[in-house]
């Protein structure tokens, strides 16, 4: 985070509306009470990220339901209260699949690290389309 503590989270597969997560403040050796933060396109499967002063959550918009199965990302400024979600994907005839992403170090001062983002879409069975795209602070 910020200021140099760790954030966790994870989600529960009955109330894909709230992201469940907990703070460490001591590099990992004790942990906050869990709390929870809404966020109004649900999520399952979440991933965190942070770079250049923004946190990101993405993942799945939920199991079920309208909107459910889409990639989702979210974004905040303080890793607790998070943004409307931004459904990404349009494929409305295939369920999104996993995602992941990794902070890309520039290694230039003047060049700020960028955060690539990896998702995929179902599109025949098991079978699926990967999408990567990359998020580039101003």
């Amino acid at each position: 985070m910020k200021d140099g503590g760790l954030l966790a989270g994870a989600y529960d597969s009955d109330d894909e509306y709230h992201f469940s997560y907990c703070i460490s403040t001591d590099q990992g050796r004790t942990w906050s009470e869990q709390r929870k933060a809404r966020v109004d396109k649900k999520v399952r499967d979440p991933e965190l990220g942070y770079i250049a002063g923004r946190y990101y959550l993405h993942g799945r918009s939920g199991s079920k339901g309208e909107g459910a199965e889409r990639f989702v990302l979210y974004q905040s400024s303080d890793g607790e209260n998070w943004g409307s979600g931004i459904i990404v994907s349009s494929d409305t005839g295939n369920g999104d699949g996993y995602s992941t992403n990794c902070r890309v170090h520039t290694y230039d001062d003047d060049v700020p690290d960028e955060l690539m983002v990896q998702y995929s879409i179902n599109y025949k069975g098991v079978d699926s389309n990967e999408y990567v795209f990359f998020i580039k602070p101003e």
